[in-house]
């Protein structure tokens, strides 16, 4: 039976009795060797009773280690320490998994986000300062990044530092690189948010958007193996159809001939 078969036979025993736990081990090792992460993760939140969290932070960690891509080993590391700040409550190791990540891919600013809100709630202002001058100087950050960190900056000497002077400095090199961000910020801090939330919020609309880029390269592929499956059943029932046909014609051909023999032996037989 193909993996997709399979998976579907274990989704259909699990929606008629979500206690099977033979179905859920079934589907969740042929979701990880086919390496589909973002339903893995789902399966594990639907089925809490079963979920390892810990086999499977593991599972991504190793997965990065073998990834060649960085971009991809990034984006491992970071789903790993989501798994290790939110499903088991391990702070150090989350730190380690989203410091390893940027390391990798610097550009992942969701990483950055989540390492510094860590930091911030054990009030580690340092490194909050630290990490936010790093991602400040990466090159070919976009304007709109770069104004949301220097705005950040500038909550955390308003509210932390008790720095007025560096909180205002720092909003006005925002404002320089793009006012309308500074703008949406202040509104939003009207509202009761702060740099945390906003750094939460960034984070899941990363997340969100990632999950919707991995669903259609799911959906993408599922259709092409589809369009592929059904060319090939085609391809197949015209050859056979033709192999048939031709069959069919050599039969005629030597049931013509039979014919022509017979007539011709009487034709003989009757001359005699």
């Amino acid at each position: 039976m193909k993996d997709q078969d399979r998976a579907k036979a274990c989704q259909e025993a699990l929606k008629h009795n979500p206690g099977d736990r033979k179905a859920f081990e079934e589907l969740a090792e042929i979701l990880r060797e086919n390496k589909v992460w973002t339903k893995l993760i789902t399966l594990n939140e639907k089925f809490p009773q079963f979920a390892n969290w810990q086999n499977l932070m593991e599972t991504l960690v190793a997965e990065a280690e073998r990834e060649t891509q960085p971009e991809k080993q990034s984006s491992l590391l970071h789903v790993a320490g989501q798994i290790c700040e939110v499903k088991l409550g391990r702070l150090d190791d989350a730190l380690k998994c989203f410091q390893k990540a940027v390391k990798t891919w610097p550009w992942r600013a969701e990483s950055f986000d989540a390492a510094r809100r860590i930091y911030r709630l054990a009030s580690n202002y340092k490194m909050v300062v630290k990490l936010l001058k790093v991602e400040l100087g990466i090159d070919n950050l976009s304007a709109k990044r770069r104004a949301t960190l220097w705005m950040e900056m500038s909550d955390l000497c308003l509210n932390e530092l008790k720095s007025p002077e560096n909180a205002a400095e720092f909003e006005a090199k925002a404002r320089e690189i793009d006012p309308e961000v500074v703008e949406a910020i202040l509104a939003r801090r009207g509202t009761g948010m702060t740099a945390d939330s906003e750094a939460r919020k960034a984070e899941e609309e990363a997340k969100a958007k990632a999950e919707e880029e991995a669903r259609k390269a799911e959906e993408e592929a599922k259709a092409k193996a589809e369009e592929e499956a059904r060319k090939a059943e085609e391809e197949a029932k015209a050859k056979a159809e033709e192999e048939v046909r031709k069959a069919e014609e050599e039969a005629r051909k030597a049931e013509e001939e039979a014919r022509k023999a017979e007539e011709e032996a009487k034709a003989e037989e009757e001359a005699r």
